[in-house]
C-alpha cells in the first residue's frame, strides 16, 4: 500500500502543472476521429489516459510525447492502420 501511494505522490508531482484533456479535446487537439482515438488507446494501447466514472482524460503532455515519440520516425497513422 505504501508503494502505491508513494507512485500517485511522484506522478502528481510529475503532472501538477500539466493540462487535463478530455476525450473530445484530445480529438479536436490531433485533428482525428473517434474511432481513431479508440485504436490509440484501447487496441494499440499507444496513449494512457485516466478514467474517472466513464470519462477518459488525458494529460497533455502524454499526448505530446506521442506526437513526437509517432512522428519522428513513422507515422502514428501508418502504426494504426
Amino acid at each position: 500500500m505504501i508503494s502505491l501511494t508513494n507512485n500517485l505522490e511522484e506522478q502528481k508531482s510529475d503532472n501538477m502543472n500539466d493540462k487535463i484533456m478530455s476525450r473530445k479535446e484530445v480529438i479536436d487537439y490531433l485533428g482525428i476521429s473517434p474511432s481513431t482515438l479508440y485504436r490509440i488507446c484501447n487496441k494499440d494501447k499507444i496513449l494512457e489516459y485516466s478514467r474517472i466514472n466513464r470519462r477518459k482524460l488525458f494529460y497533455k503532455s502524454n499526448v505530446d510525447k506521442m506526437m513526437e515519440k509517432y512522428s519522428s520516425s513513422k507515422s502514428m497513422f501508418d502504426l494504426i492502420s
